[in-house]
């Protein structure tokens, strides 16, 4: 047999995954073949041995390539690869190094580009951020100088690159490129990683008071991963832009799907509480202090309890307010509300006034949620992704906000969102902002002072001269009182007039 056919019958076996035969044929080749083709037969060798497993072997038939033919820049991607698989890493670095050295120089843009993508590889692992981002761009600005799409790989692994730099918009943009042409990201952790890129883009467009690309970009993310997640902020953002009536159903919607979503339950309840929708909140209220104890959570559940103890009280169902107020009095004596509500309703209680409890779970028990909403119309869902490889679903997704998760959709931790506000501010809405119990208690723990025959003493302005007013408030008696009663309260608590 000659020694093409032997060749010829050592490729074959190759391509049949007969991996031991090519070897063998291989060998065959090598010891009489002449010298200009032994690189080639080594570099096959190391190729058949590393198939087989005996990497030790593969390394020494890929450096006896090298030797022959050093210029040989696919021998060079291969010895990386040996290499980095076991973890010689600056050993690797060096040969896909040289691979693309020698790739640029021999013009052989497919092995340029595998050996570019592999070393990125290597720096997004170091967490060198930069170097893998200039070298993925330099395989994306590659391909479209050859008028060709640049590898999904390539697309989602940059991707996942901008996630860990918090480059947010940029990573949505880069996972974009990958579903436009090639119709699916990589895997399911690629598909939540851009729907993580999404929200905390439209997270940066809302805290910019850009709401139409906000509410985009919450809108693309439903079907992202994090759905819960967008839907509760969306609702944030309608109610901060006086949408309250569309924000409602949305976070019915997460509390559906999560009953436990302590952002949503905390910020539906105390709405309900400022609207005077007081029976409707007070369940809500009873579950999001629930979930705020599981959570270990004792500020917002005690911030809670207190829009409960308001609401309870404003329903006449002292002993409801009761078990509420005394919780966060007993944590916090110094909460005035709390106690002043505590006092006002065991008062209430005490002169048999108030009505009978309805037949629900204790104050600070759990609730089942309110009827589910109809979900808004969501997003076209990006197609279906393929079997999950490396990705940078777990570390990304920590860092978003209302624990998600940050894993493929696992909340965030990094940053909280509150219940009004999306970027992770804690003030939750004041549930005494209407000024009923809230302005009563504190202004009945003010010391004695003497006030004109028949003036309310809870109004301690109100027997001000105009002079008078607005030396002390800053502005004239009928301007002040023709604002919302919020905004009044507000104005006397900078003013320590309770």
């Amino acid at each position: 047999m000659s020694l093409q056919e032997t060749l010829g019958e050592a490729s074959a076996a190759f391509s049949n995954g007969d991996y031991e035969t090519a070897l063998s044929k291989f060998d065959e080749v090598l010891l009489e073949a002449s010298e200009e083709s032994h690189a080639t037969l080594h570099f096959n060798r190391g190729l058949c041995l590393s198939k087989m497993g005996h990497s030790t072997d593969a390394e020494e038939a890929i450096r006896s390539c090298l030797e022959l033919d050093p210029a040989r820049a696919v021998a060079w991607h291969n010895l990386g690869a040996l290499l980095l698989a076991k973890d010689d890493d600056a050993g690797a670095a060096d040969a896909f190094d040289r691979a693309i050295e020698s790739a640029a120089e021999a013009g052989s843009a497919e092995q340029l580009k595998s050996s570019r993508t592999a070393r990125a590889q290597m720096h997004k692992q170091a967490g060198e951020l930069e170097a893998a981002l200039a070298l993925y761009q330099l395989v994306v600005d590659q391909c479209e100088e050859e008028g060709v799409a640049a590898p999904n790989a390539v697309l989602c692994q940059r991707g996942e690159v901008y996630c860990r730099a918090e480059d947010w918009e940029a990573a949505a943009a880069s996972y974009q490129a990958s579903l436009d042409a090639h119709g699916a990201l990589t895997s399911d952790a690629d598909t939540a990683n851009f729907g993580l890129a999404l929200f905390n883009a439209g997270r940066g467009q809302h805290e910019a008071g850009s709401i139409d690309a906000a509410e985009a970009l919450y809108l693309r993310c439903l079907d992202c991963g994090r759905p819960t997640h967008a839907l509760h902020n969306l609702a944030v953002m309608y109610m901060q832009n006086g949408r309250s009536a569309e924000a409602e159903p949305l976070l019915r919607e997460v509390i559906g799907a999560d009953p436990t979503h302590s952002l949503a339950l905390t910020a539906l309840g105390t709405w309900l509480a400022q609207e005077g929708r007081y029976e409707e909140a007070v369940p809500v209220l009873r579950m999001s202090a629930s979930a705020a104890a599981d959570a270990g959570d004792d500020a917002t559940r005690h911030e809670v309890l207190r829009a409960m103890g308001v609401s309870c009280f404003k329903l006449k169902r002292y002993a409801e307010a009761i078990e509420a107020f005394q919780v966060v009095a007993e944590a916090d004596p110094s909460n005035t509300h709390a106690v002043n509500g505590l006092k006002l309703s065991k008062d209430a209680l005490a002169r048999g006034e108030g009505v009978k409890a309805p037949d629900v779970e204790p104050a600070v028990g759990r609730a089942h949620p309110p009827p589910k909403a109809a979900a808004p119309a969501p997003a076209p869902a990006p197609a279906a992704a393929r079997a999950a490889s490396t990705s940078f679903a777990g570390a990304a997704a920590s860092r978003a906000p209302a624990p998600a998760p940050p894993q493929a959709a696992p909340r965030p931790a990094a940053a909280k969102p509150a219940a009004a506000a999306a970027s992770g501010d804690d003030d939750l809405p004041d549930p005494t902002a209407d000024g009923h119990l809230g302005v009563v208690a504190a202004y009945d723990d003010l010391k004695a002072v003497p006030y004109p025959a028949g003036v309310d003493p809870r109004h301690r302005e109100a027997h001000l001269t105009l002079a008078e007013f607005h030396e002390v408030v800053g502005m004239d008696k009928a301007a002040f009182y023709a604002q919302p009663k919020w905004k009044q309260v507000q104005q006397k608590k900078k003013l320590q007039l309770f």
